[in-house]
């Protein structure tokens, strides 16, 4: 009686030890907590993120999952080529923070939440919170800057996310007071889906792309801040798009208000194939109108798009649409117009 007790004893021991243990994630999946990650909003979540990333890229690619919470991030992140860092989307609508989490706006706080903290007062030049590289992805997010204040001065941050390498893609992004959004230079075949946000200085810089990019569903609204003053500084320095050499550029459903203007640039470009009739941005361009290109190999740098000319124009609105593409430092095949 007492050796079958024991038994019972020994099995039920293994299959309590048994149950303790984590469940096996599936091939080709990871998920941040599993590598120490807290979602509490205070303790500093990187070096979790990091190793989670770096598993899934010595692995050979995948998807490293960030459940529904809110992380903080002292430093910064680098997802390896193949990687998809995934959080769970809940959609925002409209801009974020303008109304109450129970107003009809969306709720600020719901879905994956990337508490910014690293970086601050440094310049663009410093290490982007988050880099992509080749096939590397980044979606269903929320990144905010918890330190950013309201002071008519915002506080400087080095970029977001910054992409270089092939099939880079942001899918499902929003960015709360971003003070440097998303840099893309040397990203081919790149993608830039459902980003929305409140980025103060740049919202999108896209600069020495040879080959086809696509922009799509883009919206934003400068977030340096509603007083007089802050109003006043988005009115001199916000830019929503900053466009330089890029072949065959796909932009579409894409607008930035509370940014500064500029008049169109005078640049000709060459339509791609099946594209319709080659036109020169200059003969489509309206008076007035804004532009957001350098002309091709003028050496000049990246002009922006959406610059109110005035602080009394720090309201307007610039959109752009267009299923054509157009070859060569151009945005669209209809140039954007002030509404």
């Amino acid at each position: 009686m007492k050796r079958m007790i024991w038994l019972a004893a020994m099995l039920l021991g293994i299959g309590a030890a048994g149950a303790a243990e984590p469940a096996p994630s599936p091939a080709g999946q990871w998920n941040v907590r599993d590598f120490g990650a807290k979602d509490d909003g205070q303790a500093d979540d990187t070096a979790a993120f990091q190793a989670a990333l770096d598993a899934a890229g010595v692995g050979g690619g995948g998807t490293v999952n960030a459940p529904l919470g809110q992380y903080r991030f002292n430093g910064s992140l680098k997802v390896p080529a193949n990687v998809t860092l995934a959080g769970t989307w809940v959609g925002l609508r409209y801009f974020p923070g303008e109304g109450s989490e129970e107003s009809h706006r969306g709720k600020v706080g719901a879905g994956t939440q990337f508490r910014v903290y690293g970086g601050r007062g440094q310049s663009e030049e410093g290490t982007p919170f988050l880099s992509l590289t080749n096939n590397s992805v980044l979606k269903g997010v929320v990144i905010s800057y918890p330190e950013q204040g309201s002071d008519p001065e915002p506080t400087p941050y080095p970029w977001t996310l910054f992409g270089k390498g092939d099939g880079v893609s942001v899918i499902d992004v929003c960015l709360l007071r971003a003070y440097q959004g998303v840099k893309l230079q040397v990203a081919p075949c790149h993608l830039v889906r459902n980003l929305s946000g409140s980025p103060i200085l740049t919202g999108l810089y896209i600069d020495m792309v040879h080959d086809i990019g696509r922009v799509e569903n883009v919206h934003f609204k400068s977030g340096a801040g509603s007083s007089p003053e802050a109003r006043l500084w988005a009115a001199r320095h916000s830019q929503g798009f900053v466009i330089g050499s890029t072949d065959w550029q796909y932009m579409t459903n894409t607008f930035c208000s509370s940014a500064r203007r500029t008049k169109a640039a005078s640049a000709s470009t060459t339509a791609p194939s099946g594209a319709g009739p080659t036109t020169s941005r200059a003969s489509r361009a309206k008076a007035g109108s804004t532009s957001a290109i350098a002309p091709s190999g003028s050496g000049a740098a990246p002009r922006p798009l959406c610059r109110p000319s005035s602080p009394r124009a720090a309201t307007s609105k610039c959109t752009t649409a267009s299923s054509t593409g157009t070859r060569r430092s151009s945005l669209s095949a209809r140039t954007p117009t002030a509404r």
